[in-house]
């Protein structure tokens, strides 16, 4: 019966033999794809950034997300590999540079802080199983032409675009309206202080302070506590606002913090009985260059500004 010869080339056990090394390989690189994808999306999520590095995330994601369907359910395998490559060859440079610059990080598995060497040694790993493993010619004409697989590939790849785009859309940061109010459901607000000269404060209506705002001649300083320029700022702000004191005719001073998403923390400052103090809300993430000190008179912002020098200049 011949049945201790070897089975002949192109016969089913022939091709099952063949083709298995290319379908590990294409399932650790779609297992690693999704991995990725999927994180970068959850730390999005959990913690919104916004604006162009929020979508060139989030579209990245998407990417890896679809390209890993594609590589499970198998079609034009030929073109699957050598486009992997291709992709894993982009990541090895990428963590190498990163690697090579001493980052702690590498980013590409989103919030799990990852050191860039492992995974310049993951991305080069893959790299090589892809170069060496390869779909035998029978395997790639039968999965080209699968009608099963590319309905999976189309429900698959679209469920993970629309999650993307219903991302990007609930990540754009709302705005601060001229009345005080947010704009927008957005977890984070974009504020841009340069427009409010000579228009009434908009951050008045946000602040338990406000309304001490709103009387008379102010200078706010709005920081955060993780800011290395803000820190270096506040012992000076609170010793200009002592000596302003001595005069009848000087302004009040006054701090706002802004504070970290979720913190619920007291604010952290040791701001001294001449400053009046106040916080932004935590539930929200406010997107502003820090320092930014603000001039009002009666609530009105006469002038926006980063230097505490330039206070003494305008004042």
């Amino acid at each position: 019966m011949g049945s201790g010869s070897p089975d002949p080339a192109g016969t089913g056990n022939g091709r099952a033999a063949a083709r298995a090394p290319f379908a590990l390989i294409s399932g650790l690189t779609a297992v690693i794809l999704w991995c990725a994808g999927a994180l970068k999306l959850y730390s999005a999520a959990a913690l919104p950034i916004t604006g162009t590095e929020f979508r060139l995330d989030a579209s990245l994601a998407a990417l890896e997300i679809v390209f890993a369907c594609w590589l499970v359910v198998g079609m034009y395998q030929r073109a699957a590999r050598w486009l992997a490559a291709l992709c894993f060859l982009a990541f090895l440079g990428v963590s190498l540079t990163r690697a090579l610059g001493g980052e702690a990080t590498c980013g590409c598995f989103g919030p799990l802080p990852i050191n860039p060497w492992v995974t310049a040694g993951l991305d080069g790993f893959i790299l090589v199983a892809l170069l060496w493993g390869k779909p035998t010619a029978a395997a790639h004409a039968t999965t080209n032409s699968s009608p099963r697989r590319l309905a999976v590939f189309v429900i698959a790849g679209g469920v993970s675009t629309v999650a993307a785009v219903v991302l990007v859309v609930l990540a754009n940061p709302g705005r601060l309206g001229a009345d005080g109010q947010i704009e927008g459901s957005a977890a984070a607000v974009m504020l841009k202080p340069e427009e409010w000269v000579g228009q009434p404060c908009p951050l008045t209506p946000q602040l338990g302070i406000g309304d001490q705002l709103c009387r008379g001649d102010w200078v706010v300083l709005l920081y955060r506590p993780d800011c290395p320029e803000c820190q270096q700022m506040l012992p000076r702000y609170s010793e200009r606002a002592a000596e302003s004191r001595k005069r009848t005719d000087s302004p009040g001073w006054a701090l706002v913090e802004i504070p970290k998403t979720g913190d619920a923390s007291e604010p952290s400052t040791n701001a001294g009985r001449f400053v009046l103090t106040g916080e932004l809300t935590k539930t929200r993430k406010w997107l502003v260059r820090t320092p930014v000190i603000l001039l009002l008179r009666e609530g009105v912002v006469r002038t926006v500004t980063h230097s505490l020098d330039e206070v003494e200049e305008t004042r």
